[in-house]
């Protein structure tokens, strides 16, 4: 191996058939892809095309060189690259006539041709069909630490064509690639993710937390089934909820924080804030209890239901209450004393401040508007004791946006507090 690009570098490899393409599978050096892979360039004749595709791939690059320096179990798919130019070769490897393999002959005729070498020259110009971003990252990482060129990656050689039609070939494959790629949903990625700090814990509630366990819809979205009669919450409202408790940085750092798993001692730290939250959310909050003593598969149909019931036991009440009770930290207020705050404000969502701030009494559902679970926050928070004013807002300011919402005059608004 070398990481040199304009000299000769020998792959092994696997030559393998899919459609019409004949590819090529094979290990590759990290240090390699740095030296010798292209991103952007050949996939459009534009100049102006591949320039937003770099700035598009530079916006990612730092955080793939991050992962890559910092994640000690990092794993990156394979690469497609693109081959033109140069004079590429493959030495395949005759296995027939090997009995000390232990495989028959018949299989080994199979995979005679399938294993050998692929012999790049070095005049070959490479570039990224789907691994783009990686690319880029990998540039950045090498520049950070020598070690990372060293390790080895898997790489999907094919043949591109310098042609009108070796274009349009080769920017199918890019879209089809990628269109086919599909990231895991947010349902997936809480079920699956080992380094997701706020992943992990949701898991651990689902599995031991008695407020939690079989008591948690699986549905993929946040809101609950309208048949739903049991589930306190949904997973992705509850994993939300607690991204938002847990979260004391900007979006973008609290979000390359998830990516590193942390070590035991944090993720015990988590665990612990976790813990405490739930504990003293349910000894402020009244129905909880009495949710929790019933274990039917009717034990929240008391506390929602189409007169609207309980604010707690709706997915945006449910979240709304958890970011006030942060808020109210943020203060400097303990847990207990937020969580207790908060259970001592009216918190039926067909009585006043809901009502049509967060409850269409008409219709029997929920007010889900992004605007109207913001105010609600507001309104919470004031209710409790807070200041707003951290909420970049006034008492002025909050009823009149809550007039212009509710449709209703100012002076039919009451902020109260308790």
């Amino acid at each position: 191996m070398t990481d040199s690009h304009s000299t000769r570098l020998i792959l092994p490899a696997m030559r393998l058939h899919m459609g019409d393409w004949v590819y090529y599978m094979a290990y590759m050096k990290i240090q390699d892809i740095e030296a010798r892979v292209r991103v952007a360039e050949e996939i459009h004749k534009s100049t102006r095309l591949n320039d937003m595709i770099q700035r598009q791939l530079s916006k990612r690059a730092k955080d793939i060189a991050d992962y890559l320096v910092n994640q000690p179990q990092r794993l990156f798919n394979a690469f497609v690259i693109g081959v033109y130019g140069g004079e590429p070769d493959w030495y395949e490897l005759d296995v027939r006539g090997r009995p000390d393999l232990g495989i028959g002959e018949e299989e080994l005729n199979a995979l005679n041709g399938v294993i050998g070498f692929l012999a790049l020259s070095g005049a070959e110009k490479l570039f990224a069909i789907d691994g783009q971003h990686r690319v880029e990252g990998i540039r950045v990482a090498c520049k950070q630490s020598d070690s990372i060129g060293r390790e080895e990656v898997a790489a999907i050689f094919v043949n591109h064509a310098a042609t009108e039609e070796g274009l349009s070939r080769t920017r199918r494959l890019f879209t089809t690639l990628n269109r086919y790629a599909k990231p895991l949903n947010k349902m997936e990625a809480i079920a699956l993710d080992e380094d997701d700090c706020v992943a992990i814990e949701t898991r651990r509630l689902l599995n031991e937390h008695p407020l939690f366990k079989e008591r948690v819809s699986t549905t993929r979205s946040k809101s609950l089934p309208v048949n739903d009669r049991g589930s306190i919450t949904s997973v992705i409202a509850l994993y939300d909820a607690l991204n938002v408790y847990y979260s004391y940085r900007s979006a973008r750092a609290w979000n390359l924080y998830k990516r590193m798993r942390p070590v035991s001692s944090e993720l015990e730290r988590w665990r612990a804030r976790s813990e405490q939250l739930w504990h003293h959310v349910s000894e402020a909050i009244e129905a909880v209890p009495a949710y929790m003593e019933d274990h039917g598969q009717t034990a929240a149909s008391q506390f929602r239901h189409a007169a609207g019931g309980h604010l707690f036991f709706r997915p945006i009440g449910f979240e709304i209450i958890v970011k006030s009770i942060k808020a109210l930290e943020n203060e400097g207020l303990q847990t207990q004393e937020a969580a207790a705050r908060i259970g001592r404000l009216p918190l039926e969502l067909d009585g006043r401040p809901w009502r049509g701030l967060l409850w269409d009494s008409q219709n029997q559902r929920m007010i889900t508007a992004g605007v109207n679970k913001r105010l609600a926050i507001q309104v919470m928070v004031y209710a409790a004791g807070g200041d707003i004013a951290r909420l970049r807002t006034t008492p002025d300011e909050l009823t009149s946006e809550l007039a212009g919402v509710m449709q209703v005059s100012p002076n039919q608004i009451e902020l109260a507090r308790l």
